[in-house]
């Protein structure tokens, strides 16, 4: 974490050195923490928009998946009668979540073929442990996340080749599979956030958000503006702590302004200003609200 702390500083390129020092550390046998190591050089490569080398961590992930699963259940589930079933289940959700991050990269390229090609295989590799997860894994985050996981990568290709009436269908199914667990919340779990784990750090939290948000995006370019904005408004009065992000507000904002009332849209975006005061969402700046 302290190695991560760097990119946020002047000489953010020290970041990337710092954590190569710390993978160059840890021995071969430490799978687990290679491949969290890994995970975390591919989500900095992504905020520099250095794809190919996103790409190249998440490789290595993959690589790794055997031996870091065994790992990872002889650690979390030392005293299972059935850990080789639970290596296999677990193998496959690990793969199936690191191909959907790698298709998203492509997504950002827009190399649709290989996205397609890439979101077909996680599809394929859920639909073989589906049915067959143990009750004892059924809460486990990365097993609940992944078939939400399916369907936003289904959505974002539909949205990609201009289809936003099945996207938009795909991102509310995949909103619903979230609804399934209840509203989510914000919780803190030392393994979603510090490891070590293989891969999948999302929460059922920010998973809602992205289906929210693209759902909005769907709306907006089928020209239903209203359907759009009534989307983000909603979530954010069911949690503004959880559901007021940089993106809902940024997202929310140009929606504002594409309404066309400049004096309604700034009213409604001080608005928004007064909710992030009063819940304290510091990290949401004033860019976010697109002031000028």
């Amino acid at each position: 974490m302290a190695g991560q702390t760097q990119q946020f500083s002047e000489n953010s390129d020290r970041a990337n050195d710092i954590l190569f020092a710390i993978r160059g550390c840890i021995p071969d046998n430490e799978a687990v923490w290679l491949t969290t190591i890994d995970n975390v050089l591919a989500n900095m490569f992504l905020r520099q928009s250095q794809w190919r080398l996103a790409l190249g961590s998440l490789d290595r992930v993959l690589e790794r998946i055997p031996s870091a699963t065994q790992q990872y259940v002889k650690q979390n589930y030392p005293n299972t009668t059935n850990g080789n079933e639970m290596e296999e289940i677990f193998a496959v959700a690990f793969r199936c979540e690191i191909l959907s991050r790698q298709g998203r990269i492509f997504l950002q390229i827009g190399a649709l073929p290989e996205v397609a090609s890439i979101f077909a295989e996680a599809t394929h590799l859920w639909g073989t442990i589906e049915s067959r997860i143990p009750v004892e894994l059924r809460d486990h985050s990365l097993l609940k996340v992944l078939p939400i996981q399916v369907r936003l990568n289904e959505g974002l290709l539909e949205f990609a080749e201009s289809r936003y009436d099945t996207a938009l269908t795909s991102f509310s199914e995949a909103r619903d599979l979230v609804l399934r667990f209840g509203l989510p919340t914000q919780s803190y779990d030392a393994e979603e956030w510090m490891g070590p784990t293989v891969a999948g750090n999302e929460t059922l939290s920010v998973v809602y958000t992205e289906c929210i948000n693209n759902m909005a995006l769907s709306a907006l370019y089928m020209c239903r503006m209203e359907e759009a904005i009534d989307l983000l408004e909603d979530s954010i009065r069911d949690d503004p702590g959880a559901f007021l992000t940089e993106r809902a507000a940024f997202n929310l904002c140009t929606l504002y302004e594409l309404g066309g009332d400049s004096a309604m849209s700034a009213q409604r975006k001080r608005v928004l200003q007064i909710i992030t005061k009063r819940f304290f969402l510091h990290d949401i700046g004033p860019e976010n609200f697109r002031l000028s």
